[in-house]
C-alpha cells in the first residue's frame, strides 16, 4: 500500500475507553485495539489528486468477542483502472502494565484494467509503551516482504513517540524507514479543546510538505477534516468515527 495521506488529530495520551480517536491516525497500530475497549465504527476518505480520481479510502470497525478486542477493516487505493484493496483483521494483548503487543493479519488484492488479478496475504506486528504523559508506538509492516509478484507491496518500519505537553496540547513524531519509499520525518502538533474541538498543524520534514487538520465532536459523532500540501498537490480529506451507546 502506497503512504496514507490522511492526518488524523493529535492523541491525548490519557488513555480512557473513549479515546477513539487513535482511529484517525494515519496508520492504525494493532497495539491500539487494546486502548479502545468500545465498540466503534468509523470511515475515512483520501482525495489524492482530482485530476485523475486517485483516492484512498477505508471503513472499519472495533469489535468485542468473548472479552477480547477486534479490528477489521476494508481499505482502496487508486483510481478507475488500478486499485489496491486490502482487507485486514487485527487483535492486540496487553503484556503487562505499560506494555501491549498487536497483530495485522492483510488480505491484499490488485485490480489492473484489461490484465490479470494479483492476491497477496501479509502480516504486521505492533507494540507500544504507554505511560501518562508519553507513548512510543512500533509497527514492522510486511516484515516477510509478501509481494504479488516480486517485492511491490511495501515492507517498512515506523516509529512514533507521543508526548503530551499539557491536559491540551500533543506532540506526535512520525518516522518511516522504507526499502521501497526510503526515510520519511514529519510532526503533528494538536491543541484539543474541552475535547469538543480539535485544530493541527503537520509539518514534514521528508518528504516537505505541510498542513492542518480540523475535528469536532457531537454526541456520539466526531468529525475530521484535513488538508495537505505536498509538490504542488493538494489533498483533503474526511474521517467520521462514530461510538454506539450512551454519551
Amino acid at each position: 500500500m502506497k503512504y496514507l495521506l490522511l492526518i488524523g488529530l493529535g492523541i491525548g495520551l490519557h488513555i480512557s475507553a473513549q479515546n477513539t480517536e487513535l482511529i484517525s491516525q494515519e496508520v492504525i497500530n494493532p497495539s491500539f485495539t487494546s486502548l479502545i475497549d468500545t465498540t466503534v465504527f468509523y470511515s475515512k476518505l483520501t482525495i489524492l489528486n482530482r485530476e485523475i480520481g486517485l483516492f484512498e479510502s477505508e471503513i472499519g470497525t472495533i469489535y468485542q468477542i468473548q472479552n477480547k478486542f477486534f479490528h477489521s477493516s476494508i481499505s482502496q487505493y487508486g483510481y478507475k483502472n488500478y486499485k489496491e484493496t486490502k482487507l485486514k483483521t487485527a487483535t492486540s494483548h496487553q503484556l503487562s502494565r505499560n506494555l501491549y503487543l498487536g497483530i495485522n493479519i492483510n488480505f491484499h488484492h490488485l485490480y489492473i484494467a484489461e490484465t490479470e488479478n494479483y492476491r497477496a496475504i501479509s502480516f504486521d506486528i505492533g507494540t507500544g509503551i504507554v505511560r501518562t504523559k508519553f507513548a512510543l508506538y512500533l509497527l514492522i509492516e510486511n516484515p516477510l516482504n509478501a509481494a504479488y509478484l516480486d517485492n511491490d507491496i511495501e515492507s517498512r518500519l515506523l516509529i512514533n513517540p507521543y508526548y503530551l505537553w499539557n491536559q491540551n496540547l500533543t506532540s506526535i513524531l512520525n518516522i518511516g524507514i522504507s526499502h521501497h519509499s526510503g526515510l520519511r520525518i514529519d510532526h503533528k502538533l494538536t491543541y484539543n479543546y474541552q475535547n469538543k474541538i480539535s485544530i493541527s498543524i503537520h509539518q514534514g520534514l521528508k518528504p516537505f510538505r505541510y498542513g492542518f487538520n480540523v475535528g469536532y465532536t457531537l454526541n456520539n459523532f466526531q468529525f475530521y477534516s484535513q488538508y495537505i500540501h505536498q509538490n504542488h498537490i493538494q489533498n483533503t480529506g474526511f474521517t467520521i468515527i462514530y461510538t454506539p451507546g450512551d454519551v
